[in-house]
């Protein structure tokens, strides 16, 4: 399966180096990591630009989920905000996005 990017929440379950998955100047408003299969894998979602890691979660087991966490994040202005999935062992990402304010 392939990302989904048309509505909030993201669905994002392809990990990339490249591709773009939550464009700059945005509110992110929770994350969650769910349905990993392996305790120990990873998800990471970081700026594409300069690395910086915005959020991470670790699974602890198969089938559970990393609950819902509410970040009320704003990303940075422009493709300085872009945001990747740089890693996931397994599982989805849901990505909660707020109105722009």
């Amino acid at each position: 399966m392939a990302n989904d990017l048309t509505d909030s929440p993201l669905v994002l379950d392809t990990a990339s180096d490249t591709v773009v998955v939550i464009q700059g100047d945005r509110y992110i408003y929770a994350i969650k990591y769910t349905a990993g299969t392996t305790a120990g894998h990873t998800a990471v979602v970081q700026y594409k630009a300069s690395s910086k890691v915005i959020w991470q979660a670790s699974c602890s087991g198969s089938g559970n989920d990393v609950g819902l966490e509410l970040i009320r994040f704003k990303t940075a202005p422009g493709t300085a905000g872009d945001c990747i999935l740089k890693t996931l062992g397994s599982g989805k990402v849901l990505v909660y996005l707020g109105p722009e304010r």
